[in-house]
């Protein structure tokens, strides 16, 4: 459902199959991404559609430790990080 004022995008139809496939998911990798706050409608869509019974594994050396709390903050038991991996520096 939009909220009043929202635009249609040709983008919706993938945010929409997104939620659908993420309510069926017992699993999720998070990797490299930081989940800014500025990003409303990621965040949302991984809080509002994945099951709390889901195990998240976050894959991000910055900011693994505080995306882990967040989802723990949002009602998620099973959330592991592994700050050793991420893809944030490469090698030269």
């Amino acid at each position: 459902m939009l909220a009043s004022g929202s635009a249609v995008t040709a983008a919706d139809p993938l945010w929409g199959a997104a939620a659908r496939r993420l309510k069926d998911a017992s699993e999720v990798f998070i990797f490299g991404y930081s989940m800014p706050a500025a990003d409303e409608k990621a965040r949302d869509l991984l809080f509002g559609n994945l099951s709390r019974e889901a195990t998240i594994n976050i894959y991000c050396r910055s900011t693994g430790e505080e995306i882990a709390r967040e989802f723990r903050c949002h009602g998620f038991g099973r959330v592991n990080s592994f700050p050793e991996i991420g893809f944030e520096a490469s090698p030269n």
